[in-house]
C-alpha cells in the first residue's frame, strides 16, 4: 500500500496466505542451503543436522498444510476463500509449482517472481495470470495431475511433475500413517457421485482385466466445466 502506486485492495486471503508460507520455504532454501528444483528427498533432508533443523523449523508447517490438503483434495482448492490449513496448503504447492514451471532453468532465481506479485495493484487470479500467463486454468489441471505423478509415474511430462519437493519419499517418513497421502478412491462399476468445488480434483483408481474393455461416462450438474484425466 505504501511503495506501490495505485493500489486499491488489500490481496486475497488465498494468495496473500500462500504467499506468505513461500516466504517461509525461502528461509528453508537459505538455512538448509539447498534449493528450488532440486526435488528434495528423505535423504537430502536427513543429510546433515543443518537441514534437518531447517525442514523442522521452516518447512514442516508446510508439509503438514499440503498433506491436509492432499487427505481431502475434491473438498479444498488453492482458490477457496476461507482460510483453512487445507486451503494455505494447496495453495502454496501451486505457487511453487507455477514459479518452477515458469523458471529458465534449475538454477534461475525465483525472485523476479515473487517480486512482481507482491509489488502490485492487481489482485487475485488476475495476479496470478498477469505473472504465469492467461493458461492458468490448463496449468491448475497439469498441478492437479502432478500429486499423483511426481515421482510416482514414469515417463511423464515435466509439467506433471513438482521439480522442487519429492513429497513421495518424505512423507511416508514423516506422517503418522507412513505412507503418501494423497486421497485415491478404487472405482467399481457402479454410478457413484462426487462433488468438486471450483479449482478441485478427485482421484480414482481401476483395473480392467485382460483382454476386457470399459467405459467411463462423466455427467455434471448445471453449467460447469469438468475434465477426466486418464493415466496408464
Amino acid at each position: 500500500l505504501y511503495v506501490t502506486p495505485n493500489v486499491q485492495d488489500f490481496e486475497e486471503g488465498w494468495l496473500d496466505e500462500g504467499l506468505a508460507h513461500v516466504a517461509e520455504e525461502l528461509l528453508f532454501y537459505r538455512e538448509s542451503k539447498l534449493s528450488p528444483r532440486s526435488n528434495i528427498n528423505l535423504p537430502a533432508l536427513q543429510a546433515s543436522q543443518q537441514t534437518v533443523n531447517a525442514f523442522n523449523e521452516d518447512m514442516g508447517s508446510n508439509a503438514g498444510r499440503y498433506q491436509s490438503y492432499l487427505l481431502k483434495p475434491s473438498e479444498n482448492s488453492p482458490f477457496n476463500t476461507n482460510d483453512s490449513l487445507e486451503t494455505r496448503g494447496a495453495t502454496w504447492d501451486l505457487l511453487r509449482y507455477l514459479a518452477d514451471r515458469k523458471a529458465t532453468s534449475a538454477s534461475a532465481s525465483d525472485a523476479p517472481t515473487w517480486q512482481a506479485l507482491v509489488s502490485t495493484a492487481r489482485t487475485g487470479v488476475t495476479n496470478l495470470k498477469a505473472v504465469f500467463g492467461n493458461d492458468l486454468e490448463a496449468r491448475v489441471r497439469d498441478w492437479n495431475i502432478s500429486h499423483y505423478t511426481d515421482d510416482f509415474v514414469s515417463s511423464v511430462p515435466t509439467e506433471l511433475t513438482q521439480s522442487s519437493w519429492n513429497f513421495h519419499s518424505i512423507y511416508p517418513q514423516v506422517t503418522s500413517g507412513k505412507v503418501y497421502p494423497l486421497k485415491v478412491d478404487p472405482l467399481s462399476s457402479a454410478t457413484g457421485n462426487h462433488t468438486l468445488i471450483g479449482g478441485a480434483a478427485a482421484y480414482y483408481r481401476f483395473s480392467i482385466p485382460a483382454g476386457s474393455t470399459a467405459n467411463l461416462t462423466l455427467t455434471t450438474q448445471g453449467p460447469v466445466a469438468a475434465r477426466v484425466i486418464r493415466v496408464r
